[in-house]
């Protein structure tokens, strides 16, 4: 317990590069809780596929989801990690 006190997970760790290439994936608008993990789709917070389906399942400008209202945009995010970087969430 006393190395998680003093925080040695996160002190003991790489340093991190001097550049790090990503690819953004932007997000328009506001994002809250019920964008990410909408509460009808996934009544169970250990449900993390399901929470992962319905994330950002209602269209805005920018996301496309693969089913509207249902399945978020899983196509879009996973043409975008075919670009061969990590993925970097961003909201405006």
């Amino acid at each position: 317990m006393q190395s998680w006190a003093d925080a040695e997970w996160f002190l003991n760790r790489p340093a991190l590069a001097e550049k790090l290439t990503v690819t953004v994936f932007k997000v328009t608008g506001e994002t809250n809780t019920d964008d990410l993990s909408p509460a009808p789709d996934a009544w169970s917070r250990p449900d993390i596929p399901l929470h992962a389906l319905a994330m950002l399942k209602n269209a805005r400008e920018g996301i496309e989801p693969d089913q509207p209202g249902v399945v978020g945009p899983i196509k879009q995010i996973e043409a975008l990690q075919q670009k061969g970087f990590p993925l970097a969430y961003v909201g405006d």
